[in-house]
This record gives structure tokens, sequence and C-alpha cells, in this order.
């Protein structure tokens, strides 16, 4: 009986003891897994190495995971490093700050250098980021395909309140109204016509499906005919006028009445 009794004891102080212990580390010191001089809290080496988190490159800058030189970065910073609250993720060949080497970076607030990034994705290493942007993308954008074929390509509806599109000022159709331009004789336009169905200058049908249309160019194409067509009613009016004020010296000169 005395014997289960110890047993007991010794089973309960294990129990307690277990419950109790820690792996505990210096506060001073930096853990390695697969190196022998970890050079971060926790430090890990494979085929390549990884640390979290690294404030050694990074001043006041918490570097939560480093695989290499790629890696993803979280942090609030003040003094030096001027950064506040931004994540980065980045290819990185030149330490400080990740200004121009990113791959994505999220900076919501202007820092105390005065520079605003905003949000930068997909850029290379050693392409310059832009500042100033809210929005600044590498490459091509695409909203509900996976296939864009331009900077900004959308299969679907755009509603906005404004859109503009810049264009060259010596293109814009003003010149139709300079001395010296040839207008278009109607007969002409007449012959245009009945031979391809569609106005000069104007893309045709099958061409608007194949390739859309490019809202610039068309607004300048259509203006020009609007030009042409107010010059021409200009020019129709004055012969009517013309015309009726011979026919009313006409009827004067017979004697007729209205």
């Amino acid at each position: 009986m005395k014997r289960i009794r110890i047993l007991f004891a010794l089973l309960a102080s294990t129990a307690v003891f277990t419950a109790q212990a820690q792996n505990t580390f210096p506060t001073n010191g930096n853990v390695g897994i697969g190196i022998s001089t970890p050079g971060a809290a926790l430090h890990l080496k494979t085929n390549g190495s990884a640390a979290y988190p690294s404030m050694a490159s990074r001043g006041n800058i918490m570097q939560l995971f480093q695989a290499d030189n790629n890696g993803l970065e979280i942090g609030v910073s003040n003094g030096l490093n001027t950064r506040k609250a931004w994540l980065l993720a980045r290819h990185l060949s030149v330490p400080e700050f990740g200004q121009y080497y990113s791959t994505l970076h999220l900076q919501p607030k202007i820092d105390n250098m005065g520079l605003y990034r905003g949000i930068a994705m997909g850029y290379e290493a050693y392409a310059d980021v832009p500042y100033g942007v809210g929005l600044a993308v590498e490459g091509n954008v695409g909203i509900g395909t996976i296939n864009p074929q331009d900077k900004l390509s959308v299969n679907g509806k755009i509603r906005a309140h404004e859109i503009r599109v810049t264009t060259a000022v010596a293109d814009w159709p003003d010149y139709v109204f300079k001395a010296g331009y040839k207008m278009p004789l109607l007969s002409e336009t007449e012959q245009f016509i009945k031979k391809y169905g569609h106005l000069p200058e104007v893309p045709n049908a099958a061409e608007v499906q194949k390739n859309g249309i490019l809202l610039g160019e068309m607004n300048k194409v259509l203006l020009k005919k609007i030009e042409e067509m107010t010059l021409i009613i200009i020019e129709k009016d004055k012969q009517l006028s013309s015309q009726q004020q011979q026919i009313n010296e006409i009827k004067k000169f017979v004697g007729l009445k209205d």
C-alpha cells in the first residue's frame, strides 16, 4: 500500500512539472534551425534561408518573413525609415525601404519625406515604381477576362460619371472651318454610300464587330462630319434665301400676289 501511494505521488508531481515546463531561450539571443549563426529571432535554413522576424537591416520596421531576397514585410514605422502602415512583398537588391523594387507595395499614407505610393503591383526588379499614384500596375489589367489585351480590358458594362479621352490638338477637326479647306461634294458622298454602304472615314459594321471602336478617334470623325454638314446647311440656306428673293422679284414684276 505504501508503494502505491509513493507511485501516485511521483505521477502527480511529474504531471505538474510537465504542465509547467517550457523551452526558453535567452531574451538577447536568436534561434537558428539548420544554421549556426542565426541573423534573426527565428532563422530557418534549408535550400535557401528564411527569417522571422528580421530587424537587422530594417531599423524599426519588422520584416515578418524573408526568404533570401524575396519576402513579405508588415510594419508600422516612424523616425528614420518614415514608412507608415505598409505592406510590402518584394524582390529586393537594395535593402533601403524597397522604394523601387516592390512587387506588391501598399502604403496608404504620405510619409515624412512627402512621398506617397498608394498601391503598386507587378513591378519587376530595378523597375522604378511611380510615386504619387493611387494604384500602379505593371502590365495589363483584366476585369471579367483572363486575357487582357490592353492596359485595361473589361468584359462587361462600365458606369461612370465622366470619361476623359485625351487626343492631339492638331488632329481636332476645327480645321474644317479654316479657309482653304476642301469640302466634299454631296454627289461624291452619295456615290461612296451607294458603293460601300457607310460614310467615308467611318468604319463599317464588320470592322466594328471585329475590332470595336476607338472613342477618341470616332468622336473626331463624327465631329468632322457634323462640321462639314453644318457648313453645307449654311451654304444651302444662303442659296434658298437668294432663290426666294429672286422669286419674290419675279412675282412682283408680273404682278402676282402671294
